[in-house]
Protein backbone atom coordinates (compact mmCIF):
# COMPACT_ATOMS: atom_id res chain seq x y z
CA UNK A 1 0.00 0.00 0.00
CA UNK A 2 1.22 3.48 -0.77
CA UNK A 3 0.51 6.32 1.56
CA UNK A 4 1.05 10.49 1.02
CA UNK A 5 -0.61 12.86 3.43
CA UNK A 6 -0.45 16.39 2.23
CA UNK A 7 -0.97 18.42 5.44
CA UNK A 8 -2.16 22.01 3.56
CA UNK A 9 -5.76 20.50 3.02
CA UNK A 10 -4.59 17.88 6.03
CA UNK A 11 -5.40 14.75 3.51
CA UNK A 12 -4.35 10.92 3.65
CA UNK A 13 -4.07 9.77 0.04
CA UNK A 14 -3.94 5.86 0.04
CA UNK A 15 -3.26 3.09 -3.25
CA UNK A 16 -3.49 -0.39 -2.96
CA UNK A 17 -2.17 -3.50 -5.05
CA UNK A 18 -5.94 -3.80 -6.52
CA UNK A 19 -5.75 -0.44 -8.13
CA UNK A 20 -8.32 1.50 -5.32
CA UNK A 21 -7.31 4.48 -4.94
CA UNK A 22 -8.58 6.68 -1.24
CA UNK A 23 -8.44 9.89 0.37
CA UNK A 24 -9.63 10.49 3.72
CA UNK A 25 -9.30 13.24 6.03
CA UNK A 26 -5.97 13.28 8.68
CA UNK A 27 -8.07 14.12 11.81
CA UNK A 28 -11.17 11.93 12.08
CA UNK A 29 -9.89 9.45 8.98
CA UNK A 30 -13.55 10.83 7.53
CA UNK A 31 -13.41 9.26 3.75
CA UNK A 32 -14.06 12.07 1.11
CA UNK A 33 -13.93 9.34 -1.77
CA UNK A 34 -13.16 5.90 -3.10
CA UNK A 35 -12.00 4.85 -6.25
CA UNK A 36 -12.06 1.21 -6.86
CA UNK A 37 -10.35 0.12 -9.62
CA UNK A 38 -8.71 3.34 -10.60
CA UNK A 39 -6.11 1.45 -12.20
CA UNK A 40 -5.63 -2.22 -13.70
CA UNK A 41 -3.29 -3.94 -10.78
CA UNK A 42 -1.51 -1.97 -8.42
CA UNK A 43 -0.45 1.79 -7.59
CA UNK A 44 3.32 2.01 -7.45
CA UNK A 45 2.75 5.75 -6.34
CA UNK A 46 1.29 9.01 -5.48
CA UNK A 47 2.16 12.39 -6.06
CA UNK A 48 0.14 15.59 -4.13
CA UNK A 49 0.23 18.67 -6.32
CA UNK A 50 2.25 21.82 -4.62
CA UNK A 51 -1.37 23.33 -4.06
CA UNK A 52 -3.01 20.22 -2.62
CA UNK A 53 -5.95 20.77 -5.33
CA UNK A 54 -5.36 17.96 -7.16
CA UNK A 55 -3.81 14.25 -6.90
CA UNK A 56 -2.00 12.39 -9.22
CA UNK A 57 -1.64 8.66 -9.06
CA UNK A 58 0.55 6.23 -11.48
CA UNK A 59 0.48 1.98 -11.49
CA UNK A 60 1.61 -1.03 -12.63
CA UNK A 61 -0.30 -0.71 -15.36
CA UNK A 62 1.49 2.15 -17.11
CA UNK A 63 -1.30 4.90 -16.52
CA UNK A 64 -0.95 7.88 -14.74
CA UNK A 65 -4.06 9.20 -13.51
CA UNK A 66 -4.47 13.23 -12.22
CA UNK A 67 -7.40 13.56 -9.72
CA UNK A 68 -9.36 16.53 -8.52
CA UNK A 69 -8.47 16.13 -4.78
CA UNK A 70 -11.33 17.60 -2.78
CA UNK A 71 -14.42 15.11 -4.66
CA UNK A 72 -12.31 12.45 -6.78
CA UNK A 73 -13.15 13.86 -10.10
CA UNK A 74 -10.98 12.44 -13.04
CA UNK A 75 -9.49 14.84 -14.86
CA UNK A 76 -7.19 13.69 -17.09
CA UNK A 77 -5.48 10.14 -17.75
CA UNK A 78 -1.90 10.05 -19.59
CA UNK A 79 -0.64 6.84 -21.17
CA UNK A 80 3.26 6.23 -19.91
CA UNK A 81 3.49 3.02 -21.62
CA UNK A 82 5.81 1.17 -18.52
CA UNK A 83 4.78 0.76 -14.95
CA UNK A 84 5.39 4.32 -13.11
CA UNK A 85 8.06 4.46 -10.70
CA UNK A 86 7.54 8.39 -9.53
CA UNK A 87 5.45 11.08 -10.29
CA UNK A 88 7.21 14.72 -9.84
CA UNK A 89 4.71 18.11 -9.95
CA UNK A 90 6.05 21.44 -11.14
CA UNK A 91 5.85 23.96 -8.29
CA UNK A 92 2.87 25.60 -10.72
CA UNK A 93 0.89 22.55 -10.58
CA UNK A 94 0.87 23.10 -14.82
CA UNK A 95 3.28 20.11 -15.58
CA UNK A 96 3.49 16.64 -14.20
CA UNK A 97 6.11 14.18 -14.99
CA UNK A 98 6.26 10.89 -15.14
CA UNK A 99 9.01 8.40 -14.29
CA UNK A 100 9.95 4.88 -14.65
CA UNK A 101 13.24 2.59 -15.01
CA UNK A 102 13.63 3.66 -19.10
CA UNK A 103 11.54 6.83 -19.68
CA UNK A 104 10.73 9.97 -18.05
CA UNK A 105 7.39 11.39 -19.76
CA UNK A 106 6.40 15.53 -19.16
CA UNK A 107 2.45 16.22 -19.69
CA UNK A 108 1.10 20.05 -19.50
CA UNK A 109 -1.75 20.41 -17.71
CA UNK A 110 -3.42 23.36 -18.64
CA UNK A 111 -6.35 24.99 -18.89
CA UNK A 112 -8.09 22.02 -17.74
CA UNK A 113 -6.63 22.26 -14.50
CA UNK A 114 -7.34 26.17 -14.11
CA UNK A 115 -11.24 25.39 -14.99
CA UNK A 116 -11.25 22.38 -12.66
CA UNK A 117 -10.08 24.24 -9.51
Amino acid sequence: MIVRPNFFPFCLARGDDTGTIAVSLIANRFLLWRGEHAHQGAISTLAWSPDGQFLASGGEDGVVHIWLAASGELLYSFQHGQAVRRLRWSQDSQRIAAISRERVDLWPLLPALADAA
